[in-house]
């Protein structure tokens, strides 16, 4: 009868922490090998060549590799092996592999997730299946989670423009994350949070539509059939489009200034923005070293204090961020209202038309003053 357990972090009995896993290859190992019933036919069928033969196996000996690595605690390996033969031959009893080989690295958040595809399986006894909530419930003090909440409800989203996210929960490492959000015809909206570990923070995003294109300023006048003056002819009556100022009129001085102190502040910004998220990839590597028990004290006290530096610098530089964008937000509203004050100047009409008739029947005389 194959028991699973959760394998203890810093165990040093091997046949204790391996126990299960044993279990599990062999449990796997049967899964992977088997094949299905063969059809009916008259004939013998003919023995599969090596190389089918060797194809066949290539699960069971992506399984095995994967054992080997773990075994030897080379676990980069190991999930690399794992993840190949669940995909050439899924089964829920991998996924407890798979996320045993995130645990030993501390991935906690991609542990979860593979911990939790097994447990919404029906595989695994109840004894098998309390030891994973028991892992999940361990590792959920180490990672966060993101309760996500779309609209509309065909937008997506990315975790730090690299992973996908999946509504309406998400397991995410602790640390601050950028968010990007996306649906056809709204606009984009990009949101960055701190997720401490343990904690499970609300994201609500109601992406906007975006603005229906504006109608050209200038529509071109229909031909004038009867002319300005004299004798109209046969025909509908003439169309007069009304007169203005034709040609582009230069933008302000207050639109330039605005804008280009705008966009200097987004670049600065955005500058700083990534140097925030390298202190802070700084930080979890050296948080990585200090937990790493194959180091020595020496190698883990200069860990610590190199990720207590990084931390500092990274929390410096968001904060400096942030005042850079809240004045980035600004120097926007600024620019957007200059140009729109000029452009309504631009708008208003420059002349004074004014119609009346002849003093003979059928005569129109046009009268301007510029």
């Amino acid at each position: 009868m194959l028991r699973l357990s959760v394998m203890p972090r810093f165990s040093r009995k091997p046949p204790a922490r391996r126990l299960w896993l044993r279990g599990l290859f062999g449990v796997l190992l049967c899964s992977l090998g088997s094949t299905g019933a063969l059809a009916q036919v008259p004939a013998p069928a003919p023995a599969p060549t090596p190389a089918l033969d060797s194809e066949a196996n290539r699960p069971k000996l992506l399984f095995d590799a994967g054992v080997q690595a773990f075994e030897e605690g080379r676990f980069t390996e190991a999930l690399a092996s794992f993840e190949q033969a669940y995909q050439l031959k899924p089964h829920p009893l991998v996924q407890v592999n798979i996320a045993n080989c995130y645990d030993k690295l501390n991935q906690p958040a991609d542990a979860i997730e593979h911990f939790e595809a097994f447990l919404a399986s029906p595989e695994g006894s109840p004894a098998q299946r309390d030891e994973v909530r028991a892992a999940v419930a361990r590792l959920s003090k180490l990672a966060g989670r993101l309760n996500l909440q779309l609209s509309p409800p065909s937008a997506t989203g990315t975790l730090d423009d690299q992973s996908v996210l999946h509504p309406p929960n998400q397991w995410v490492t602790a640390g601050r994350h950028r968010l990007s959000f996306a649906a056809a015809g709204f606009e984009p909206a990009v949101r960055v949070v701190d997720v401490r570990p343990g904690e499970t923070v609300d994201v609500s995003v109601a992406l906007q539509p975006l603005p229906p294109a504006t109608l050209a300023d200038n529509i071109a006048a229909a031909p004038n059939a009867g002319g300005v003056s004299g004798t109209p002819r046969e025909g509908p009556p003439a169309i007069l489009a009304p007169l203005g100022e034709t040609g582009s009129r230069a933008l302000p001085a207050s639109v330039w200034i605005a804008g280009g102190a705008t966009f200097g502040l987004g670049v600065v910004a955005v500058v700083t923005g990534q140097l925030a998220l390298a202190a802070n990839r700084e930080f979890d590597t050296n948080l990585n070293a200090v937990r790493n028990a194959s180091l020595t004290e020496y190698q883990r006290a200069g860990a610590w204090a190199r990720g207590v530096d990084a931390a500092n610098r990274a929390d410096a530089l968001a904060a400096v961020t942030d005042v850079l964008l809240g004045l980035t937000l600004v120097g926007a509203g600024l620019t957007t209202y200059f140009y729109l004050a000029e452009r309504n100047a631009a708008e208003t009409p420059s002349s004074r038309i004014s119609l009346r008739a002849g003093p003979r029947s059928g005569q129109l005389a046009v009268h301007g003053r510029f």
